[in-house]
């Protein structure tokens, strides 16, 4: 059970979210200053994950148990005396989820469970950072178009299609003035940072977590989530040590913030996607398919 130092779920179901929140200092800059790690042990398997800082003194570590039965954890941190122990339960998948979306047979697609998996996918670059009721209208959108499978920006983007402001921005700091943009300039302004001032080592807490609701809702509906980082403008010319601070642990870095972990949890919102679509590629560059 629950400890006074740390907090986390007595059960959880297969392939689900099990969150161990451990609260720290906020002095200095917990994001590059700080460290977190965890040890998930069960009886068939053991897993080290990286943890993150989550704003407001909260350190989280995640983790999804890939089999039934009972766990136990170890949460070390360079700002705790003594590790912390815990155990909890695994209990059978809810309903509708097949765990992550694996290879199968080389040339297919399968849920963890071995239920096929056909994916049916689109690109919707920044729906997640509009408004509600355009990120409501999206999930109807899709729901009835029957996609189970969307490709979308963790970073804000300005394209053709979209030059609003989104509705939050990964790093603590302030952008350009985006008003100035239009459809017939907005392609001048890719790669350049002039206006914009960020706090490259200072994440934007509200920004993910808000991307993980959008990613459960998702879930819900049985659509496999897959993203971009960089691809996105202002943040496709951060320069190399912006880029280096997207380091594992960090809120900006899928394994960070627990989300690869979180989507392949919710077993319906399986980053691996991303992966298994490379792993084919490769294979078609290397003469193997087709």
């Amino acid at each position: 059970m629950n400890s006074p130092g740390v907090l986390f779920m007595p059960q959880v179901p297969r392939w689900g979210i099990q969150e161990v929140a451990v609260y720290g200092p906020q002095e200095g800059n917990p994001f590059t200053e700080r460290r977190i790690r965890g040890c998930f042990q069960g009886k068939n398997e053991t897993v080290e994950a990286e943890g993150f800082y989550d704003g407001e003194g909260r350190y989280l570590v995640r983790f999804m148990p890939s089999f039934e039965g009972e766990y136990r954890f170890e949460i070390r941190a360079d700002f705790l005396e003594e590790e912390e122990r815990g155990s909890f339960r695994a209990l059978p998948a809810e309903a509708g989820n097949h765990g992550p979306v694996r290879v199968a047979n080389t040339w297919h697609f399968a849920f963890e469970d071995g239920t096929p998996y056909y994916p049916v996918g689109t690109t919707c670059y920044v729906w997640e950072l509009q408004d509600d009721a355009r990120i409501e209208e999206t999930l109807n959108s899709l729901k009835e178009a029957g996609f189970n499978k969307i490709r979308f920006c963790v970073f804000p983007k300005h394209y053709d299609y979209n030059l609003k402001e989104p509705r939050s921005y990964p790093y603590e700091g302030t952008p350009m003035d985006s008003s100035v943009l239009t459809k017939e300039n907005f392609w001048e302004y890719t790669g350049k940072t002039e206006g914009n001032h960020w706090d490259f080592t200072r994440f934007n807490p509200a920004h993910f977590q808000h991307i993980e609701k959008c990613i459960a809702a998702l879930g819900k509906l049985g659509i496999e989530a897959s993203w971009g980082e960089l691809e996105a403008r202002p943040f496709s010319a951060l320069h190399p040590g912006g880029n280096a601070r997207l380091r594992p642990g960090s809120p900006a870095s899928g394994m960070g913030r627990g989300l690869l972990r979180a989507a392949d949890g919710g077993g319906k919102c399986s980053v691996q996607l991303l992966s298994v679509l490379l792993q084919l590629y490769a294979a078609f560059l290397s003469g193997f398919l087709f």
